[in-house]
């Protein structure tokens, strides 16, 4: 067998890439369709920060969480467990994601990533060692309003599925839709009432996506204050012109969803909130018995 020509790396595959220095900003939003894409949009709107630097559009390896959790328990299980410590190795791997993608962000600026999931937060924390998280919420029943108009909020349909049948009942998908708000915005509250919602507090800022869309210049500034930014320095003309990505109500001409350059806001306006007001009656009695009560804690009426 012939031997294997081992090839020197070049200087620039052997330099430290990592994120030591830069900063990263994670924007994790309650549910999809909670606006996270116009907060993201927004925040890129200051000079010192990088939105989705690297390859991830959305940060998707959140959603592997469960994967990695088991993955240190089976090695924390083996006979090497007195070698081994998951909470040291964490920010190590976090370190290696920043590495591999925001590696090249300057000192002064964030790395912002954006994900539609607020599973596992304190995962997150203990990844990224130095990271914020900007939490987004936004009204549950615009949140379903908009999940059943964007038509892709369940996955395929596949008949030898039985869980699937339901979906074939008068209304369900709207129910579906529903208990995901109650079972995300329960999973929020748990995270804000537990110790590691406590212990991470200053590393985390609760935002409403309504009060963005209303008095964004008092919360951008507030925005910019927590990240220790100038917020003297954000382009407020070019925010005013933003337009409008991955809206499930205003489309592309083909009736498509933006999501790359998005739609010019309409001259008449654009406003994403209360569509939910034409629900009939047993649509907001459903949505009430389910979600209601954590919807009033988190501060919606």
């Amino acid at each position: 067998m012939n031997a294997v020509t081992l090839r020197k790396p070049e200087a620039t595959e052997t330099a430290n890439h990592g994120c030591s220095t830069g900063q990263v900003l994670f924007i994790r939003g309650i549910l999809p369709r909670s606006g996270t894409n116009f907060l993201a949009d927004a925040l890129n709107h200051h000079p010192q920060i990088v939105r989705s630097p690297g390859r991830f559009w959305e940060f998707a390896p959140f959603r592997f969480q469960e994967q990695l959790d088991n993955y240190l328990h089976c090695i924390e299980r083996s006979k090497h467990a007195d070698q081994f410590s998951a909470e040291s190795f964490l920010p190590h791997l976090g370190d290696a994601w920043l590495s591999y993608l925001a590696g090249r962000i300057q000192a002064d600026q964030w790395a912002v990533y954006k994900e539609p999931s607020i599973d596992r937060l304190s995962s997150m924390f203990q990844m990224f060692s130095g990271s914020r998280a900007l939490i987004i919420q936004r009204d549950g029943r615009d949140i379903v309003s908009s999940a059943l108009k964007a038509e892709f909020g369940l996955p395929q349909f596949q008949w030898w599925k039985r869980s699937h049948w339901r979906r074939m009942l008068p209304d369900e998908a709207f129910r579906i839709h529903c208990r995901r708000y109650r079972d995300a915005a329960e999973n929020l509250m748990q995270f804000l009432g537990s110790d590691e919602g406590r212990t991470f507090r200053s590393r985390y800022l609760l935002v409403k996506y309504e009060d963005l869309l209303r008095d964004p210049q008092q919360w951008i500034p507030k925005i910019m204050e927590w990240l220790s930014l100038d917020a003297d320095r954000f382009d407020w003309e070019g925010f005013s012109s933003m337009p409008v990505r991955g809206s499930s109500f205003l489309r592309s001409r083909d009736g498509g969803h933006d999501f790359a350059c998005g739609i010019e806001k309409p001259a008449d306006g654009f406003d994403p909130t209360r569509r939910w007001s034409d629900w009939s009656p047993r649509r907001m009695r459903y949505y009430d018995s389910v979600a209601g009560d954590l919807a009033r804690q988190l501060g919606y009426q």
